[in-house]
């Protein structure tokens, strides 16, 4: 009940009263006198009771809401606020001072639209179990995943929910009222919802789990009802609001003795309306709100507001933590769970073709073709480690995390959790400017993002991650743009100019060999570079380093890599498991790991010998007794054995493979020369040794370059002058601008443009490229004017000739005026303007050619796997006899002819006759007249211009490098077929 109040005047007065009483009634003075005297105490007694009653009392509530079940920062940026472990540990820290304090939360606790948003909400309901919350509201959003998912929650989850006013069918969705002491004074606690809409993020993928339950009421009568109940019983009255600011001014006006409304809605710390205090929260949990209330004569009079901010310097409560470690762990274990990600980018165009079908994620390599030197620039960028930044916080299982750090996550072709070791970590360059299949066909201007928009940064750099993202802005994008200075291939200044802290002993190359002892790939290395570094011995400082990692790692010792995602693209073992049953754990196990032991072990006794020891156990093979070889190479085989097989052989162990794990080093081989990574070649690691180190003596004797790509500097064409002799140097030019001008088919489905673009700028830096459409004005004028058959098609301008290169490649051109067309070679897959209206594939081939014999069975195999042989056909246009016998087989018994032909194709390298062979093997009748020169004339006019070639459907003319593409070819040009095919391979009701 509201505290009763009474002034002196009144208190006087009553003792007056009783003091001059009429006792002449009573039965005599003496009795009177007790009377009086007992009147006197007891009046004492109600003084000293009202005038306690009177002090100020102090109220101490604890506030947080629009939590929207906020588990933990996600450690991307520095300075980020939440987390509820310590969230937990700063409440247990308030109520060592308050511990009369009351924790509350407004509302808005759950968040998001998918199954792994309902787990995150019941581990966070936990967790504020374990916190001990007073109360918390129901608000509208707890009702997203349907009523019964939030009534399991509710009377599972030990938390007191409060709602007045929040009903479905008329069943009430909390206590309408909670009161609670809070020291002397007693607390009525009301919740109360309002109508709102809840954002469902995934609806723009088509994918949502909302289910909003029917027949829910809002009103406020039951509010009205609440506080008349709290009235006589409490001494402040607390609503907890999922109402805007607007409708909570509303209530407060028209619903008399509302003490405090803490609002889930509004982050304005404090506002009065009248005698009501409206407090609002930090959402996400960034904050605790404190409000220290002096309370008197049952109104406050006196208030200090605080938000305590939940900053990472605040330690992480134990109990909390495991729960939110539990959430990871079950992530981490279900794959459908890691497949729940909302979709960053949905509403920009490029990002929505992913999800129609008609565009693709290809990943930075493929982009690295045409800007190797914008990709250099990203590789020493923010965006390119972001992966890693996941990797060490050990959320690269976390889907909201996930999004974030990789590229197209949630998207079709995108990043896979768990599938996408490299293709696709870190935030790539289709991150800022868009899924690029339809860019790296056709690299034009439409159809690619040339230069990202704040809003699309800001679905990443978001109000919580980047908070001051409005000023930061520019600064953000020139930290990303592309100048274009470095190359990852390139002769830089860092290259020649290292610093100490790259060069080994006495400024000698540094030279860094991680291998796993078990792996192939690693022993062949080893194999290829021992004669090197053996030759080099003297004038390099070579460490050979093993990759492993100890179990139950402590601090300072090697635990596994997990910083860096080795670069190299040559095969080897990737440490992507770990298996062992010791101290150490290695991809192949205990063998691999007490071998690579006893190597450690031969490094330290015999460091001028080693290599000896180590090529003869990669010629036996470490599943035999290491003792031979180290009695063959003339080592103590019992100090091996000593050392290998106690602490101290373990502890040397130890120490080699904390180098590969500090680095993150965990593919074998991998070389690294001066801390960057060279490929396994003992050219190129000679060349890149003496690149830098001129001086060396063994430099005397090494070529500078061996061709054109050993030449190559950012900003300059290279040529290898004298290419393989002893004199070969390399002769940097200036690159030559000139312009290649595209003739294309919008229309045209494969008419792709990117294999020549890359190549051509690879070659010539300065080339520069326009596209015109065949059906243009200008496009027609081409055609007539350079004799033009097929799209796309190419012209270079005369300044072309200038260039460095074009001698070599001047035999691959046809001059036309003063300009140049490339041959049609160089063009593996076209359309022509004049072809034949054929259906299906036509195959022209030499059978004398290994070529056109390995492209034949391809193709054999293709039709006969989806049962459709009628789709090929067969035409033997080589010179020679073998393919005159086939053609001739192909008029007479046109069915055999397929497996004639893969007959001869076994035979062909050791029988000379195998044709003859192979046609009377099938029963080959040969009859009728050689026809190959019509053949050869049908050819040309389908725009065959080499041998093997393939025409799609009398129009589409593939050659060269195409043909392998040649069935994702056809299934381009035929959609509607490869779901045929697919079902032909995988009857219905097989999965």
């Amino acid at each position: 009940m509201k505290m009763v109040s009474m002034r002196p005047d009144e208190i006087s007065g009553l003792f007056l009263q009783t003091k001059f009483m009429d006792t002449n009634s009573l039965t005599g003075q003496t009795i009177s006198k007790k009377i009086s005297l007992t009147f006197f105490v007891c009046l004492l007694s109600l003084v000293f009771s009202l005038a306690g009653q009177s002090r100020a009392a102090e109220v101490v509530l604890l506030y947080t809401g629009d939590t929207q079940s906020f588990l933990e920062v996600c450690g991307c940026a520095d300075n980020q606020l939440g987390g509820i472990a310590r969230r937990a540990t700063m409440v247990n820290d308030l109520k060592l001072s308050y511990p009369n304090a009351l924790l509350l939360d407004a509302g808005s606790l759950f968040a998001g639209d998918t199954v792994l948003d309902q787990l995150r909400c019941k581990i966070h309901l936990q967790a504020m179990k374990a916190i001990h919350y007073d109360a918390a509201n129901v608000g509208m959003g707890e009702l997203r995943f349907g009523q019964a998912f939030f009534e399991t929650m509710r009377d599972s989850g030990g938390i007191p929910f409060v709602s007045a006013n929040l009903k479905i069918n008329g069943v009430q969705m909390g206590a309408p009222v909670r009161i609670l002491d809070a020291g002397d004074v007693r607390v009525g606690v009301i919740g109360v919802a309002g109508e709102r809409e809840i954002e469902v993020h995934g609806m723009a993928m088509g994918v949502s789990h909302i289910n909003m339950p029917d027949g829910i009421t809002v009103v406020l009568d039951g509010v009205k009802e609440a506080v008349a109940q709290l009235h006589q019983q409490t001494d402040l009255i607390v609503v907890l609001s999922d109402l805007d600011r607007e409708a909570e001014r509303d209530l407060v006006q028209h619903i008399a003795d509302i003490d405090i409304v803490i609002s889930a809605r509004s982050t304005e710390a404090t506002h009065r309306i009248g005698n009501t205090l409206l407090l609002g929260t930090h959402p996400q949990g960034k904050a605790i709100g404190q409000a220290i209330l002096t309370v008197e004569s049952g109104q406050v009079t006196a208030e200090q507001i605080t938000p305590v901010l939940i900053s990472e310097s605040i330690g992480e409560d134990r109990t909390v933590k495991r729960l939110v470690d539990e959430f990871y762990n079950l992530v981490q274990k279900n794959s459908a769970l890691q497949q729940t990600a909302r979709p960053r980018f949905a509403g920009f165009a490029l990002e929505d073709q992913v999800r129609q079908g008609t565009n693709r994620y290809v990943g930075v390599e493929t982009c690295k073709g045409c800007h190797s030197a914008e990709v250099a620039d990203w590789e020493h960028s923010h965006h390119a480690n972001a992966f890693n930044r996941l990797l060490q916080k050990q959320k690269h299982y976390q889907p909201d995390c996930v999004t974030c750090h990789t590229t197209g996550f949630g998207y079709p072709t995108g990043f896979r959790i768990g599938k996408d070791a490299k293709r696709l970590t870190n935030v790539q360059c289709e991150v800022c400017h868009g899924p690029g299949e339809q860019h790296v066909r056709r690299p034009e201007v439409r159809n690619i993002r040339r230069t990202p928009s704040p809003d699309l940064c800001q679905r990443c750099h978001d109000a919580n991650q980047t908070p001051d993202f409005d000023t930061r802005f520019a600064d953000m994008l020139a930290e990303v743009n592309h100048k274009g200075h470095g190359s990852s291939h390139a002769i830089t200044k860092s290259d020649t100019e290292q610093s100490e802290t790259e060069l080994g002993r006495s400024g000698r190359p540094l030279v860094e060999l991680f291998v796993m002892a078990d792996c192939p790939y690693g022993i062949r290395a080893e194999q290829t570079l021992a004669p090197l570094f053996r030759k080099l011995r003297d004038q390099i400082d070579f460490h050979l380093y093993f990759i492993a990692d100890e179990a139950d790692a402590k601090d300072g010792a090697s635990s596994p890599p997990v910083a860096r995602t080795t670069r190299t693209t040559e095969p080897g073992c990737q440490a992507t498991t770990a298996t062992g049953t010791g101290r150490f754990r290695s991809l192949h196990g205990d063998r691999e790991i007490a071998e690579g032991i006893r190597q450690t072990v031969v490094m330290s006794l015999y460091p001028d010998r080693f290599w000896d020891y180590i090529l003869c156990r990669n010629k036996s093979g470490i599943a035999t007794d290491w003792r031979v070889c180290a009695t063959q190479v003339n080592m103590d085989a019992a100090k091996i054995a000593e050392l290998s097989e106690n602490d101290a052989g373990e502890t040397l162990f130890a120490e080699n493979i904390r180098r590969a794990n500090l680095l993150g080093i965990n593919a074998s081989p991998t070389l690294r020369v001066n801390g960057r990574d060279v490929k396994t070649s003992s050219h190129e690691v000679a060349q890149f040794i003496c690149r830098n180190n001129k001086n060396l003596p063994f430099c005397a004797d090494v070529p500078e370059c061996l061709s054109d790509r050993d030449c190559v500097h950012s900003d300059k064409v290279g040529l290898c002058l004298n290419s393989g002799t002893p004199h070969a140097q390399c002769e940097m030019r200036d690159p030559i601008s000139f312009q290649t001008t595209i003739l294309n088919d919008a229309t045209c489905e494969v008419c792709d443009t990117y294999p020549f673009i890359r190549s051509t700028l690879s070659l010539f830096p300065g080339a520069e490229f326009q596209t015109v459409d065949v059906n243009s004005e200008m496009g027609q004028d081409l055609i007539a004017r350079y004799g033009l058959d097929r799209v796309p098609a190419y012209v270079l301008n005369n300044e072309f000739e200038k260039t460095a290169r074009f001698n070599r490649l001047a035999h691959h051109v046809r001059r036309v005026g003063d300009h140049f067309v490339p041959s049609a070679l160089l063009t593996p897959i076209a359309r022509i303007f004049q072809g034949r209206d054929l259906r299906g594939v036509d195959l022209f081939l030499d059978v004398r050619t290994p070529v056109s014999l390995s492209i034949a069975e391809q193709l054999l195999q293709w039709v006969k796997k989806v049962n459709a042989p009628g789709r090929l056909r067969l035409h033997f246009v080589g010179d020679g006899k073998q393919n005159a016998l086939f053609q001739l087989a192909q008029q007479t018994t046109p069915e055999r002819v397929a497996d004639a032909l893969l007959c001869h194709k076994q035979k062909a390298s050791s029988d000379t006759s195998s044709v003859e062979n192979c046609l009377k093997q099938m029963g080959i009748a040969i009859s009728g007249k050689d026809n190959r020169t019509a053949i050869r004339a049908t050819a040309r006019e389908l725009g065959v211009t080499s041998l093997p070639a393939v025409v799609i459907d009398g129009r589409f003319v593939v050659q060269a490098e195409g043909l392998k593409r040649t069935e994702s070819l056809f299934y381009r040009l035929h959609p509607e077929l490869f779901q045929r095919d697919r079902n032909t391979l995988r009857p219905s009701g097989v999965k």
